[in-house]
């Protein structure tokens, strides 16, 4: 598996077990559980973005020495 697939399915299981702790959080009436695992989620989900955005997949390309195709 590339890196790229890697730290994305690591951040993916991240987001899952955020959802797990939120569950918690509610079942248990702790709202800074609730809290800390939407921040955890959101932090999560901000480092996703530079995967699946152009200027991050210009990046990578740069870092690896290729070139992207140019849009059409």
């Amino acid at each position: 598996m590339k890196e790229k697939h890697s730290q994305i399915a690591g951040l993916i299981g991240f987001i899952v077990s955020g959802l797990f702790f939120i569950a918690s959080g509610i079942k248990n009436a702790d709202i800074l559980t609730v809290l800390g695992s939407l921040a955890w989620i959101g932090a999560c989900i901000i480092w996703l973005i530079p995967f699946f955005t152009h200027e991050g997949r210009t990046n990578e390309a740069e870092l690896r020495g290729k070139s992207l195709p140019e849009e059409e």
